[in-house]
């Protein structure tokens, strides 16, 4: 009896040892030691602060057109075509997103119809009825080092319901409470649909650029 009293103690004593060696590592650190949760902050854009313009360049080919004249409607030839334009457009709401004081994402939402552009064929180039507003998002920053930026930002805009992938470098700094966004970036307007196939294959480039200056807050 005694010998089994014995090998009992020793065999709960082996047990416990065991079980305080699991409890914790080499540097003596819990395994229930919480991990610290990631922080993130929301802001919205300051539409009041923020502006947004463009520049559009269009090389339109030679193209033939009935027009209507003295009352009939009659074919008229016009010669290839080269525009300049540029103008505003009003940024009306936003957010951008950060992660442990990282920018992680954002976006922008356009009121197309301060996209203003000239006459082309009777109309104009965005159907602000049906689709009032796009939206440009921000997928992603990476540290970037070039002249006046130090992100590069990974974008889609979407128009009339179709998306498009953007890369651009961007500025971002922040100052008491306020994230000032800068950049520039570009898109082809004949990768959306903006025109018909007819009207498409009428068009050499038609290129926009927009330049950004957004402020968003906390």
């Amino acid at each position: 009896m005694k010998y089994i009293s014995i090998l009992t103690l020793f065999l709960l004593f082996s047990c416990g040892s065991e079980l305080t060696e699991t409890t914790g590592d080499a540097s003596g650190t819990s395994e229930t030691e919480q991990i610290p949760e990631d922080v993130i902050a929301d802001m919205e854009l300051n539409a009041e602060e923020s502006s947004a313009t463009w520049d559009r360049f269009l090389d339109q080919k030679a193209t033939k057109k009935k027009v209507k004249l003295f009352g009939a409607m009659v074919d008229m030839e016009l010669g290839p075509m080269k525009l300049n334009m540029n103008g505003d457009v009003t940024p009306i709401r936003g957010g951008l997103i950060t992660t442990n004081d990282e920018f992680t994402s954002g976006n922008l939402i356009f009121d197309m119809a301060t996209f203003k552009f000239a006459e082309e064929q009777g109309q104009g180039l965005f159907d602000t009825k049906d689709y009032p507003e796009s939206e440009l998002t921000f997928d992603s920053f990476e540290e970037y080092a070039g002249d006046n930026y130090n992100y590069m930002a990974s974008m889609t805009l979407t128009i009339q319901e179709h998306s498009e992938k953007i890369e651009a470098p961007v500025s971002l700094t922040t100052t008491d409470g306020t994230t000032q966004l800068t950049g520039v970036f570009s898109f082809n307007t004949l990768d959306f649909p903006l025109r018909d196939n007819a009207k498409k294959s009428e068009v050499n480039v038609d290129k926009i650029t927009v330049n950004l200056d957004l402020r968003y807050v906390e």
